[in-house]
């Protein structure tokens, strides 16, 4: 619990969890499961042959998630059993999280977030919800729907960069202010 805790603010490991919540408006949570699920079967949370996942269920006194404990759960649990207790409680460092589809790295060593959901996040809770542009972008920020570089301050900085900018080029585009 300490460790999740300390992790909601450095962000230098992220929750299983967290990842197939963010998958859930483009393909579906059940999918981001999958996704990872195949990922870790595969190998590609390793490096130098060892596995880069922790894996923090309460019960369990091994901390560490490998391809043949993730086979042996498919192999023997249903599916619901393998998300909840098997995925859900497995953490992997950020550099690897943003490997996985949700940011690349550019140039200069900065992160370059693909922060499509983030966006039309904000957008609704502008347009339906009355929030201002920052409070939009605090709460997307809050929600994990937004992958920073930096500090959160500077995530939202970032997010309503972008934000303003989407909105100008849909404004020029319909004709509207």
């Amino acid at each position: 619990m300490r460790f999740a805790d300390r992790q909601k603010k450095q962000r230098a490991w992220i929750q299983f969890s967290e990842l197939a919540e963010r998958h859930r408006r483009n393909i579906g949570i059940d999918e981001g499961y999958e996704q990872l699920k195949r990922a870790v079967i595969n190998g590609e949370f390793e490096r130098n042959g060892r596995s880069r996942v922790l894996y923090l269920h309460p019960a369990v006194t091994t901390a560490k998630m490998t391809r043949e404990k993730m086979r042996n759960a498919v192999e023997t649990h249903p599916p619901e059993t393998v998300r909840r207790h098997y995925l859900a409680p497995c953490w992997i460092p950020r550099e690897l999280a943003d490997t996985t589809g949700q940011a690349t790295k550019r140039k200069g060593g900065r992160c370059k977030c693909d922060d499509t959901v983030a966006l039309d996040e904000m957008y609704r809770l502008v347009s339906q919800q009355g929030y201002s542009c920052r409070q939009a972008a605090e709460q997307v920020v809050v929600q994990g729907l937004a992958l920073g570089d930096g500090g959160n301050a500077s995530t939202v900085d970032r997010i309503r960069r972008k934000f303003a900018k989407k909105f100008r080029e849909m404004s020029a585009a319909t004709g509207k202010v």
